[in-house]
């Protein structure tokens, strides 16, 4: 792999952010690719790590760890407080309503914390080590979800538990 050859190509392109994500053995990819496939994290950092040496507009801002991906933005997105790198939704919405011209710099907000890179993400907190193992247990038994059921709720996010009906319990709908 030659991230030189890479950075050509975004250079080309002058994108504001960038994503460097790792291949997942989901889908239909499932019957060509095996897990094998899948680089881990460090891998995917390493290499952006090199490909940034050929960005000179850009630095590394995030990681999603478990998602294997490292974001990139252009270094006019690093304020005196820190990385602006988030889309505040409610404002975009007002200015494309504005029938004015606009840019992206007139609507993101803060990028939080939690993923700036160098600092893991929250995946890695004990809480969410917990939370993770609490939904393992549950899964064990039979679940179904209907077709209503948001997929956020669904894994219960934001809950302690996972909202799940099992099919052994009675009156589950």
């Amino acid at each position: 792999i030659l991230p030189e050859k890479y950075a050509e190509l975004i250079t080309l392109g002058s994108p504001d952010f960038i994503e460097v994500k790792a291949y997942m053995h989901v889908g239909p990819s499932q019957q060509r690719l095996s897990k094998d496939n899948m680089p881990m994290h460090e891998e995917v950092v390493v290499f952006s790590k090199q490909l940034v040496e050929f960005l000179p507009e850009y630095e590394i801002v995030s990681e999603h760890i478990p998602s294997r991906v490292i974001m990139f933005a252009k270094k006019k997105y690093k304020q005196v407080d820190g990385w602006h790198t988030w889309i505040d939704f409610d404002k975009f919405e007002e200015l494309a309503l504005s029938g004015k011209e606009f840019g992206s710099d007139d609507y993101l907000r803060k990028t939080p914390q939690v993923g700036l890179s160098g600092k893991g993400s929250k995946e890695r907190g004990e809480e969410f080590k917990r939370k993770i193992e609490a939904k393992k247990k549950a899964l064990e038994l039979p679940i179904f979800v209907d077709e209503e059921t948001q997929e956020m709720e669904f894994y219960g996010e934001g809950n302690e538990k996972p909202k799940v009906a099992f099919l052994d319990s009675p009156g589950s709908n």
